[in-house]
């Protein structure tokens, strides 16, 4: 495995931001967990008698004081369990389906998209026997644990569950204990827009490798036109303000190639082949046309394919990660296993086969579902590059990397 990649361990508390997900204060953090109300603003005079404000908060004090304790415990046995495992254990990365503890909210905050963090949170809610009085209130908490603030911790979630469970204006209750919550309680309006993934079709850049030219194909230096640069470099590329720029990949690990000639592209998908048992580390830089001059990028989508499981074991189990995205699409139902990884405290997820083989895909924007579900697309916003670490677990032949730069997964994404 790259040296680039640890396990991730132990993130229980951490409030340290990603690369590309910016970092907020608390108190913005706390607003958004006070989402539209259903009643509006009124302001009343408290008629409340002394006795029974003093019931209340004795009870309420009763059941937070029983919360800490669940969040306690549970930190516990999170940590024995996070301190006993050896080797990385891949997930199902969905929302509906990622594990309830912190390597599955890891592994789902990482994508950095809203609809699969409210799946995540739901099924939460039902296990500590809860559920959503008002729905506004589910809305205005996923920010908060997605990526708008940076990466929280499965602790921080079930604590923010428990506390907003007792607060008096608060959005859930224990179930069937749900009622209207009353009129004084102040209404917040400054949501965060909600959105299925924080990818947006209309400001990514353009790149089509079907109409691309191939202009240097040598990465590596391993051919096949070795008198080209040490690298593959394709044409034809614009950002959404018609700016056009080269693609250009180097290696920055030694490479071991397959079938070198089939280097370059194949119709809308661009290709490295790798040899079995091997893996290397690339960097995709975007350039001025035939320079070597950085172009910054308002976002950029890259969608890997066909991460399978060889035939009958003979083409190893294929894997890939990237250092630089701001977040990740999948399909809602994936064909992947994801393991979570941290370099220089930077969240990575690395994705590999489930262990079963696909027809490969023809077009990057039609997609069988089956090709669909395993199939990843990162994104990634203003950078001028990125890298993506490409590997084969065993086998006896070489397999290949697909990728492309346009999606039929982009459907996840805002206009």
């Amino acid at each position: 495995m790259s040296v680039l990649l640890a396990l991730l361990v132990g993130q229980l508390a951490s409030a340290t931001a990603s690369q590309s997900c910016e970092s907020g204060s608390s108190a913005p953090g706390q607003a958004l967990l006070q989402s539209h109300r259903m009643a509006p603003l009124k302001l009343v005079a408290q008629t409340s008698e002394v006795g029974e404000e003093k019931r209340t908060m004795s009870a309420i004090t009763t059941h937070r004081d029983k919360s800490m304790s669940a969040i306690t415990t549970h930190r516990d046995a999170i940590n024995k369990a996070m301190s006993a495992m050896s080797q990385p254990t891949g997930i199902n990365p969905s929302g509906a389906a990622a594990t309830l503890d912190q390597t599955g909210y890891v592994a789902v905050a990482d994508r950095c998209c809203q609809s699969e963090m409210i799946e995540f949170i739901q099924r939460q809610i039902f296990v500590l026997g809860m559920e959503v009085c008002f729905e506004p209130g589910l809305r205005g908490i996923v920010p908060y644990h997605s990526c708008e603030y940076g990466l929280q911790s499965f602790d921080k979630l079930t604590a923010d569950l428990l506390r907003d469970s007792v607060d008096r204006c608060g959005w859930l209750r224990n179930s069937g204990q749900c009622q209207p919550i009353p009129a004084d309680c102040p209404e917040f309006t400054e949501i965060i827009p909600f959105y299925d993934c924080g990818c947006n079709r209309t400001t990514a850049s353009v790149l089509d490798i079907s109409t691309a030219s191939v202009v240097s194909n040598n990465l590596g230096g391993k051919g096949p036109v070795n008198t080209d640069p040490e690298e593959i470099r394709y044409s034809s590329g614009t950002s959404h303000k018609g700016e056009p720029f080269d693609l250009v990949i180097t290696a920055l690990t030694p490479y071991t190639a397959g079938n070198i000639k089939n280097n370059g592209k194949d119709g809308g998908f661009g290709r490295i082949t790798m040899k079995y048992a091997s893996e290397a580390h690339f960097k995709f830089s975007f350039v001025e046309p035939g320079t070597n001059t950085p172009v910054i990028q308002d976002e950029v989508h890259m969608s890997t394919y066909d991460l399978d499981g060889g035939n009958g074991g003979a083409g190893g189990l294929e894997y890939v990660s990237s250092v630089g995205y701001t977040g990740y699409v999948t399909d809602p139902n994936p064909n992947l296993l994801a393991t979570l990884f941290t370099d220089t405290h930077e969240l990575r997820t690395k994705f590999t086969s489930i262990g079963r083989s696909w027809d490969n895909p023809s077009d990057p924007d039609t997609l069988t579902a089956d090709q669909r579900r395993n199939a990843v697309m990162f994104f990634y916003k203003n950078v001028s590059s990125f890298e993506v670490n490409f590997g084969i677990e065993g086998g006896t032949s070489g397999r290949t990397l697909f990728f492309s730069f346009l999606s039929a997964l982009n459907d996840r994404c805002g206009h």
